[in-house]
């Protein structure tokens, strides 16, 4: 049986300054490959899967669905969205500057 394990909120809702067409950019734990192919193959067929390993990026409309495969993935989106939070608001080039600066200490 499928199981998501964790989900929470990132992006421009909870950090940034969402305006009225913003996407609502959620974070999942999927540990289990089928379920991960199962959310991939829902995508938009425009949108490509991210290469980043930390980033698999699943849109349709304005739902973004951000995939991590690891506790570990997951752990550092955790952490970098509750900084940027304490920092709110902040721009989408500051928050990925910060999510690309957690990446590279790992």
């Amino acid at each position: 049986m499928p199981e998501l394990i964790s989900a929470f909120l990132t992006g421009s809702r909870a950090y940034g300054t969402p305006r009225e067409d913003s996407d609502y950019d959620i974070v999942v734990l999927v540990t289990d490959p089928d379920t991960l192919m199962a959310l991939t193959d829902l995508r938009d067929p425009g949108d490509p899967v991210m290469p980043d390993s930390y980033r698999r990026s699943i849109k349709e409309g304005r739902l973004n669905l951000i995939t991590c495969q690891t506790r570990r993935e997951f752990d550092l989106w955790v952490r970098g969205t509750n900084e940027l939070r304490a920092m709110a608001p902040v721009t989408r080039e500051f928050a990925c500057a910060h999510f690309a600066r957690l990446r590279a200490e790992q």
